[in-house]
């Protein structure tokens, strides 16, 4: 099942998030530089356990079609599972900008920033991009993301943040209703 956050009905759900999955694929970059002009961005994944296609979900931050980012695996404990999978990965993409921080601050009481806290510490670029363990993007995202955020538009207001609604695919092995929810 997909499930799209804001709708009930199965059919309307589907047709939903198949035009958005359409919609992401299809639209154009305005404005893509070279690797010296365009922004920089730090991808920052919190890692916490495994997700169910989580080899997949991560891949699709090394896939992205921009010339300079780089990513930074977030976990907090050195004995969890994910970082097998982050290793792996960052093996697969040799020539991709990834590491991963391990340990955690605690600044608050939200266990997903304590873990945060350590790769934002060590981000290279002024634009961060928070994406969570589960969540999969198409390879242009982060460059449509860049460009909504710092193309200038003559009589806009300048946009300060960014943030993607998410569709997600249910997995048949973990029905639960926190999942179905999710």
């Amino acid at each position: 099942h997909v499930l799209c956050p804001g709708t009930y009905v199965d059919n309307i759900r589907s047709d939903l998030c198949n035009n958005m999955r359409k919609r992401a694929t299809t639209r154009r970059v305005r404005s893509l530089t070279s690797y010296y002009t365009v922004e920089g961005v730090s991808i920052l994944r919190p890692l916490k356990g495994l997700d169910p296609n989580m080899y997949e979900s991560l891949e699709t931050s090394f896939t992205q079609l921009y010339p300079k980012f780089e990513i930074i695996f977030a976990v907090a404990d050195p004995d969890d599972p994910s970082l097998k999978i982050a290793r792996e990965l960052i093996e697969k993409y040799p020539d991709v900008d990834a590491r991963i921080t391990i340990g955690e601050q605690i600044v608050g009481v939200n266990p997903k920033i304590n873990n945060l806290m350590e790769a934002f510490g060590t981000a290279k670029y002024d634009i961060l991009w928070v994406i969570d363990s589960n969540a999969q993007v198409v390879p242009d995202t982060l460059a449509r993301s860049v460009d909504s955020l710092t193309h200038v538009r003559p009589s806009k207001p300048r946009v300060g943040l960014v943030h993607h609604v998410p569709y997600a695919i249910a997995s048949a092995h973990d029905s639960t209703i926190g999942t179905q929810l999710e």
